[in-house]
């Protein structure tokens, strides 16, 4: 598995709690979608989001830095996966 230059831009603290289901993705510009994504995953029970952006411009950044269960990552390099993961 490749090593991402990755930095977290948030300042919240990421608790270890054992059964939090947690969701991992990865966006750029997905402003128009990002509410229902999140809304959709939070009701099919997603406790807490780890998002990694790859230089949105249209405000999924804000957005996402105003959300209490999300934690934002940046990266300048292209990374493309997803997975949900339950301890």
């Amino acid at each position: 598995m490749r090593n991402f230059n990755m930095q977290q831009v948030d300042r919240r603290h990421i608790p270890i709690r054992r059964n939090e289901i947690r969701a991992f993705m990865c966006i750029r510009n997905e402003i128009l979608r990002l509410p229902w994504i999140l809304e959709y995953h939070r009701r099919i029970g997603i406790d807490r989001f780890f998002i990694v952006d790859n230089g949105s411009t249209d405000g999924s950044l804000d957005f996402l830095l105003a959300q209490d269960d999300v934690h934002c990552f940046y990266t300048h390099e292209t990374v493309t996966w997803i997975f949900i993961h339950q301890p």
